[in-house]
């Protein structure tokens, strides 16, 4: 059982203390369970690795995503065409996801077992069950020469990217996470979360976008500013917005938010190039992460992009990797959200096709639906505005208490933008008859998820996986200790 502590993250002292130890500590499993069963004589020498995660995907949103993307028109999916190609050097896995105190994890957990080869409890950063600093991937990746960076849709302070380089007792620490990244000296931060880096709303009254440029980083704020920046090579720090970007779908359908906020594909883009100006290679995390957010308020519409958005993310690293023989891709996810499946409808499942189409309709998230609307809703206003959202018909009697409930949450916390998780639980029936796409909670779920992996050291990844083992595969593939 872990001390008790102040707010303030695990200390220089004794992260340099369980640096010390972290070769030798023991979670679930222990450390040396996944090396020692990586494949044998299956690495590989890569110069850098792009990791790419889409936060809370599970196996029925990426099948979604593949049929929404069908019914448009696009460009199948980058990473369902690894599994169709097959290249040299393509390895595919489903991933067991459990933390060390739980069979369903968070995400913080989930990034620590890959970021030090550990797993962890819920919600701490690299420290292990015995109150022990690990060391994350970024860390020991910067101390062999690579240049590190970080991508996400949510804070870049958020979990997903604070695994692979902070340590944290509790993920809420973001203040001390923002800090650790400058100590660290992360090359690259591309991402949301302004209120972790501007004094005016730090606790502390730290100014750190001073500190990050005094330190050298370009410091950039809106996405005009962002080629050039990267351009340099030198160390970065983009903030996009004060807290999470935009969802996808809002993005795309707000002319504001375009043209202030790049897609994930556009910060990949950026990210990469800046990077592998380095001689000695880099390691890049790059997160989908509001495809959680929408699937933990059973958002269809907002999952569907923003898996979308990641996959053009996806699509990116690997036009920068083909023809290379030294850059290994990870796609994967951290674990399930919601559970998500497309179910069959109408006689011997026929009218699944025209059902499923009906998601067409949509034009923003739940999170932008209520904020166009009142603290307090009127049914009939809620009733029209549903049925222009959702492009059919939902009777009266259903969006009266719906309104109400909507109204209770909404005026007890002060917010228009609350109340996702009440919208998204109201609709889960009608959703499911009108389009087919079904859901089972608003909560993280235990499922095997996919891996897809390419490149050097990708043959070390067993066809079944544990998500620590993933850690080995990684530091194998660099030739750096585990």
């Amino acid at each position: 059982m872990m001390e008790k502590k102040n707010p303030a993250s695990v200390s220089r002292r004794r992260f340099l203390q369980g640096l010390t130890v972290s070769g030798l500590a023991v979670g679930a499993g222990g450390l040396a369970g996944p090396a020692a069963r990586a494949k044998a004589g299956t690495g590989g020498k890569a110069r850098n690795i792009l990791f790419f995660v889409s936060d809370g995907m599970n196996i029925g949103t990426l099948q979604m995503a593949a049929a929404f993307r069908g019914l448009t028109g696009g460009k199948p999916l980058a990473w369902l065409g690894l599994y169709e190609e097959r290249s040299p050097g393509f390895t595919r896995a489903i991933m067991d996801t459990a933390s060390a105190d739980s069979p369903v994890t968070d995400s913080a957990a989930a990034g620590s077992a890959w970021g030090c080869g550990s797993r962890v409890n819920n919600r701490s950063l690299n420290v292990d069950p015995a109150g022990r600093a690990l060391e994350p991937i970024l860390v020991k990746a910067k101390r062999a020469g690579r240049k590190t960076g970080l991508v996400s849709t949510a804070r870049v302070t958020h979990a997903t990217p604070a695994s692979f380089a902070a340590n944290a007792d509790h993920r809420d620490e973001e203040n001390t996470i923002a800090e650790q990244y400058l100590e660290r000296e992360i090359d690259l931060l591309i991402g949301g979360g302004n209120k972790h880096f501007d004094p005016a709303q730090r606790e502390d009254g730290r100014d750190l976008y001073a500190a990050y440029r005094d330190a050298g980083y370009n410091v950039v704020r809106h996405r005009d500013m962002l080629a050039k920046a990267a351009a340099t090579g030198a160390p970065l720090l983009a903030v996009f917005s004060g807290d999470h970007l935009p969802y996808e779908i809002d993005r795309l359908h707000t002319a504001e938010l375009r043209a202030r906020v790049p897609s994930l594909a556009t910060m990949t883009t950026r990210a990469i190039g800046s990077l592998a100006q380095s001689a000695d290679g880099f390691v890049l995390q790059v997160e989908g992460a509001r495809v959680d957010h929408a699937a933990h308020a059973n958002d269809f519409a907002g999952t569907i992009h923003d898996q979308l958005a990641f996959d053009d993310a996806v699509r990116a690293g690997l036009e920068f990797a083909a023809g290379r023989d030294d850059t290994l891709v990870i796609v994967t996810t951290d674990h399930g959200t919601g559970g998500a499946q497309l179910n069959g409808r109408g006689p011997a499942y026929s009218n699944t096709g025209d059902h499923f189409r009906k998601v067409l309709h949509y034009r923003e998230s739940y999170h932008s639906f209520l904020l166009g609307l009142p603290l307090e809703i009127p049914p009939q206003l809620l009733h029209k505005r549903l049925n222009d959202l959702l492009g059919f018909e939902v009777s009266e009697e259903f969006t009266g208490p719906l309104a109400e409930r909507l109204t209770t949450e909404r005026t007890r916390t002060g917010s228009h933008g609350s109340g996702a998780w009440t919208l998204g639980s109201g609709l889960r029936l009608p959703l499911l008859r009108e389009t087919g796409v079904g859901w089972t909670s608003h909560a993280h779920t235990a499922d095997y998820v996919e891996l897809a992996a390419v490149g050097p050291g990708a043959g070390a990844a067993s066809p079944f996986i544990r998500n620590d083992e993933l850690h080995h595969v990684m530091t194998a593939a660099l030739g750096i200790p585990a």
